[in-house]
């Protein structure tokens, strides 16, 4: 597989093959297979994949969505499911929670919904509890803490 990946600040990921700049959007989209928003929903992240980032989706790839619903133009999203310009989508997160029982999504063939809670499962409170402790070393060695939020960006 080749992971092509569009980040603001982080260029260092091994497993990324090629990233990608945010004026690049498009051109990434029409290379992608498959298209997974792992992002902050921001002021400038809202609807990122809207009409004509979906048009520039090659026909077979599907969107997968783990985070926030908003970051898509839902309308938009479903005239693409209903038309087939998109493979189709995987959605964890709608822009309406939880999800109306009269939406379109729940009938549309090429659509799976998730309940949003992804950070309900497996072992995520280990891993917070391994990383408070971790920033309480740190704090306590005067070393630079992990997660810091960035107000200006809004995560």
């Amino acid at each position: 597989m080749r992971v092509l990946g569009l980040s603001r600040t982080r260029r260092d990921n091994p497993h990324v093959d090629r990233y990608f700049e945010r004026a690049e959007l498009h051109s990434a989209l029409a290379e992608a297979d498959v298209v997974a928003l792992c992002l902050a929903l921001t002021r400038e992240t809202e609807q990122i994949i809207d009409a004509a980032a979906l048009a520039a989706m090659k026909p077979s790839a599907l969107l997968i969505n783990v985070t926030r619903g908003r970051l898509v133009d839902e309308p938009a999203m479903i005239a693409a499911l209903r038309e087939r310009t998109i493979g189709g989508a995987g959605l964890e997160g709608t822009a309406v929670e939880p999800l109306p029982a009269d939406s379109p999504l729940w009938t549309l063939p090429n659509v799976i919904i998730t309940r949003h809670m992804a950070p309900r499962r497996g072992r995520l409170g280990e891993h917070i509890v391994d990383f408070w402790c971790d920033n309480i070393r740190r704090f306590a060695d005067g070393q630079p803490l992990r997660g810091v939020v960035d107000r200006r960006a809004g995560y």
